[in-house]
């Protein structure tokens, strides 16, 4: 018989089709990234916006701002907290005005709640999701972003000083 005319069977494995450890980690990893994002959302829910932007936080037993208690001026992440409650009733206008970076941080945070509920349902990796998503340029957008909504807060709190 000549190599052309063998053919080979298919082997059947009459093990049980077992779930790697490894998966099964994996899938607990992504299913607490899906968690948090939820309980993120939950407790923003639950807080009561600040009306005068900052100070929501402190519903969390949290102490004031120390930057601000200390220079009178917003610390970068003044409003934040305030700008999840408000975008988390859907009140995007106000969450942007609390704390822009704020607000779009909290649509991250539901972004990568979805994003490790997908990956968990289709067994993607969240790691591999999020390396092609985060590149250096993409940081380095962000840090400016960052910085230059605080630099807009504290032109908006200079007047009231």
């Amino acid at each position: 018989m000549s190599v052309r005319e063998q053919t080979i069977e298919p082997q059947v494995c009459a093990l049980p089709v077992v779930w790697p450890r490894r998966t099964l980690v994996a899938t607990v990893g992504r299913l607490f990234v899906a968690a948090l994002a939820v309980v993120t959302v939950g407790v923003s829910l639950w807080l009561v916006p600040s009306p005068t932007g900052p100070g929501t936080h402190e519903q969390l037993h949290l102490p004031p701002c120390g930057f601000k208690v200390i220079t009178g001026l917003p610390c970068p992440s003044c409003g934040m907290t305030t700008a999840f409650a408000y975008i988390a009733r859907l009140e995007v206008a106000e969450g942007f005005s609390a704390q822009p970076f704020g607000a779009l941080m909290f649509l991250g945070v539901v972004a990568a709640g979805l994003a490790g509920l997908w990956c968990a349902v289709f067994n993607r990796s969240i790691l591999d999701m999020g390396a092609r998503l985060f590149t250096v340029r993409r940081a380095i957008i962000v840090v400016v972003i960052f910085v230059l909504v605080w630099g807009v807060q504290i032109l908006r709190a200079l007047p009231a000083r």
